[in-house]
Order: C-alpha cells, then structure tokens, then sequence
C-alpha cells in the first residue's frame, strides 16, 4: 500500500497462492493472507474497481468476501474443471464506501 497510491488503481487481476506444498496445508494461514490482500486493496482501488482472482478455493474466498461485504460486492464465481482440482476465477467489485463500517460508527 505505500507503494501505490490510495484509489489509483482500476483492476487487479491476480492468481494467488493455493497453500499447497508437499506436506504443508495450513488454511489458516491462506485465508489470512487472502483477508489481508482484500484489505489492503480495497484502499488502492478505484470506486467500482474490479479484482479477478483464480484462486484453488473459491467457497473459503467467498466467505472472506462476505466477512468484508460491506467493502465488495461478488460479482461471479466461476469453477473450472481440471483434472483433480476445482479451483475458482472469482470476480468482485469495489464499493465506494465501507457500508458495514458506517452503519456501525452511527450506531456508536
């Protein structure tokens, strides 16, 4: 984020990491850094800005992206078929304003 400028981006399309290593699957640690980009890219993007992401497990990312619905909205999750894995092209698009983070401060 220090890199870039705040709202100067128009799309990120992205693959990123599946966590899967010969002997290594911590899905905990996958689901942080997918939460932690989704964070920090909503401060980079445009209003209406869109993130393509081609990710192993689109139902753990859908679910993150609720977590922060009030920052994105789902457009599409698509499954593509491969031999043994189903991994996911997930679009989604930035809102203007964090809805669920406003409505909590006036509840405040």
């Amino acid at each position: 984020r220090r890199y870039v400028e705040e709202e100067s981006v128009d799309a990120i399309v992205t693959n990123l990491p599946w966590g899967v290593m010969v002997g290594h699957k911590n899905v905990n640690d996958l689901q942080s850094m997918y939460e932690v980009f989704l964070r920090t890219a909503w401060y980079v993007l445009k209003d209406k800005a869109r993130i393509v992401m081609f990710v192993l497990r689109g139902l753990q990312l859908t679910r993150i992206i609720r977590k922060l619905s009030g920052r994105y909205r789902l457009l599409s999750v698509n499954v593509v078929r491969t031999t043994n894995n189903l991994p996911s092209i997930v679009v989604i698009e930035k809102l203007a304003v964090d809805e669920v983070r406003d409505a909590v401060k006036r509840q405040l």
